[in-house]
């Protein structure tokens, strides 16, 4: 969880900017994500094994990144292979901490007024899969566009919302499944639209990730927590 809002809704324009204008804009972001994975361990913190795993998590945060940024620059655009293998790298660390330390054998968590969602898994993968939903589709779609040789460029904030606020209908009415998948090309009607009255097939290729991807975490939401 500490990765992705750090990855993905913390890592504002600025800071995206500051990480490629400075050497030191790397750590200021994998700050951001350490920080958080020190405050939602919370008294996990009591554990010297979930310290330690932190503090790595935090040192391969930077190093992972500051790699990809370097290879970026070689190759003078941003790649969706190395967005891809950063995205792996950081999961993969993550899930090998885990598997480590173990918490699930230790006591559940009592935060006042938090625990049902502290302690749930369901919860926890529930707001995951919107993150990634929302700002990660934003970024992979911004991926693959630079791949592709196109001018990338991220959506403006009236947009964005609009794009989140579509994705996440999708995703939402994608697990209630039934009769609610009825209503999913209400939510891509509006930007339908607009996309294909627009000129510019690239716009129409945004609009078609975006929504395949909606639908493929919606699917992959349902599995998981059903």
């Amino acid at each position: 969880m500490a990765h992705l809002i750090a990855d993905f809704p913390f890592q504002t324009d600025k800071i995206f900017v500051m990480k490629l204008k400075y050497p030191w804009g790397v750590a200021v972001h994998a700050s951001v994500a350490g920080a958080l994975g020190f405050l939602f361990a919370g008294k996990y913190l009591r554990y010297p094994e979930v310290l330690i795993g932190l503090l790595l998590l935090w040192m391969t945060h930077i190093l992972i990144d500051k790699g990809k940024l370097v290879l970026n620059r070689r190759l003078q655009r941003e790649r969706i292979d190395l967005f891809l293998a950063d995205q792996a790298l950081h999961v993969g660390l993550i899930w090998l901490f885990v598997q480590i330390v173990d918490l699930r054998q230790r006591l559940l968590i009592d935060v006042r007024g938090l625990s049902s969602v502290y302690n749930s898994d369901v919860a926890v993968k529930l707001l995951c899969g919107y993150i990634v939903a929302t700002y990660g589709v934003m970024l992979f779609v911004y991926s693959i566009k630079s791949t592709l040789g196109l001018r990338p460029d991220l959506p403006r904030l009236k947009q964005r919302l609009v794009e989140f606020l579509e994705r996440g209908s999708v995703v939402t009415l994608t697990i209630l499944g039934g009769l609610f998948w009825l209503l999913i090309p209400l939510c891509l009607a509006p930007r339908a639209v607009l996309s294909f009255g627009r000129s510019g097939r690239y716009r129409r290729l945004e609009f078609v990730l975006s929504a395949a991807f909606s639908l493929l975490i919606g699917i992959l939401l349902k599995e998981l927590v059903i």
